[in-house]
């Protein structure tokens, strides 16, 4: 009878052994099965608890692809190399997402610190265009101001930003799409923080297709602008991953924005309509708006642009001598906040909406 009882104990014991192992092994199996396949934003319900306990890594399926461009450094042609980093995970999250936010600070920004600043040539020489002169009339006193440049190029060609910085201590954001020009940016040692990025079109990260030589339509005529975000995937170009502007701004702290120059070649006013207005401060913006539905991305008009603009709380100002040939419009618009004009020096044409 003893042997009986003895016998049972280890079958029954026996069991539960194999019933607890086999219960893991399924866990196991039906966690390989939720992460283990290529990327499914339909399943992002099912990756973002994973992602943000750490089961689950951002770095899954990650790709660098590696880009090389030649560029004019002073008198000289250099090949410049350039890095395109995918995460298709980040793009399950919310613009609002502090997880993505933290990602975005530590992953993507890149600081420089302005001593010494690497320019291509002596910086009196570095001449600036009626915008910039502008910008620097309507922000006059003003010092220690925050800017957003996107797209900020090299950091040093036609740059807004740069005047502020230089000579008012100024510090900011630069964003630039292009691999090879944010590496040529990062190179001028800038005193700002470096992200190389598209602006998203969405509320969430997304993937788009950077054009090299995206193609302008006007009036029946063909024209070529700089690089761009472009809904056509034909022709030389780079799929990226583009981030929310709200998310960008989160990650940098969300401060007080002086001035947000936006000139991305057409995707503008898609840019502008993911950004919560009531949760951001930013005072005045220099914005490109006569490429609105004429380049890579389509919908909406400069028209549009402007009175959306109006409905958030703006007031639109005109550039001095700023008319597009290609065009035939108004190149850039200013922007400026209802509330700040007062503590400006507003001399430019105000145009009535």
């Amino acid at each position: 009878l003893t042997d009986i009882r003895l016998m049972l104990k280890r079958k029954w014991r026996n069991l539960i052994l194999v019933f607890v192992i086999s219960i893991l092994l399924l866990k196991t199996v039906v966690y390989i099965a939720d992460v283990s396949d290529d990327f499914d934003e339909s399943r992002c319900s099912i990756y973002l608890p994973q992602l943000k306990s750490g089961k689950l890594s951002i770095n899954k399926n990650y790709t660098l692809e590696q880009t090389i461009d030649t560029k004019k450094i002073g008198e000289r042609n250099v090949d410049v190399h350039g890095y395109t980093i995918r995460r298709p995970y980040l793009n399950c999250f919310d613009q609002e997402d502090p997880f993505l936010h933290r990602v975005i600070r530590e992953e993507y920004f890149r600081k420089g610190n302005g001593t010494p600043r690497g320019f291509s040539r002596p910086y009196e020489s570095i001449g600036f265009n009626n915008q910039t002169k502008d910008i620097l009339e309507v922000f006059e006193g003003v010092t220690k101001g925050f800017f957003i440049e996107c797209g900020s190029w090299d950091g040093e060609t036609m740059s807004i930003s740069l005047p502020l910085e230089v000579g008012r201590n100024w510090t900011g954001l630069l964003i630039e799409a292009d691999p090879s020009d944010h590496m040529l940016g990062v190179l001028r040692n800038r005193n700002a923080t470096y992200m190389n990025t598209c602006l998203g079109l969405k509320t969430t990260p997304s993937f788009s297709f950077f054009k090299l030589e995206p193609t302008v339509h006007v009036k029946h005529r063909l024209g070529g602008s700089m690089a761009a975000l472009s809904e056509n995937e034909g022709g030389e170009g780079i799929d990226m991953q583009c981030f929310p502007l709200y998310s960008i701004l989160k990650a940098a702290g969300n401060p007080t924005v002086n001035l947000f120059i936006l000139d991305i070649e057409g995707a503008e006013f898609a840019v502008l309509k993911t950004i919560p207005w009531d949760k951001v401060d930013i005072q005045v913006l220099t914005v490109e708006t006569d490429l609105v539905g004429k380049a890579g991305i389509a919908g909406g008009s400069q028209q549009e642009l402007r009175l959306y603009m109006k409905s958030k709380g703006y007031s639109l100002y005109e550039h001095r001598d700023d008319f597009h040939y290609l065009t035939g419009m108004q190149n850039n618009d200013l922007f400026v906040r209802n509330d700040v004009i007062p503590s400006l020096n507003l001399k430019l044409k105000k145009v009535e909406l």
